[in-house]
């Protein structure tokens, strides 16, 4: 493989990267309390909070009903381990 080949693969698989959407694992709210509860998903540990019930609703991230209420504790350790 040239150097222009390695240089093409490269920025396709990073155009397909950034097109596909990449959604953080962490959403913009997660760290304000006053936002509501914290939740995790169980599947890709999304983490959000939310002032009405989150357990029964699909995650934004992965869109699996996989949403968990986490406690204050949990979510510090979460937000402070990325």
């Amino acid at each position: 493989m040239t150097r222009r080949e390695f240089r093409n693969v490269l920025l396709g698989t990073a155009g397909l990267a950034v097109l596909s959407g990449c959604k953080s694992r962490i959403a913009a709210s997660a760290s304000d309390a006053a936002m509501g509860d914290p939740y995790q998903c169980g599947k890709c540990g999304h983490l959000i909070r939310s002032t009405e019930d989150m357990t029964e609703k699909r995650c934004p991230r992965c869109y699996a009903k996989a949403m968990k209420r986490i406690s204050e504790e949990e979510m510090a350790t979460a937000l402070h381990a990325d």
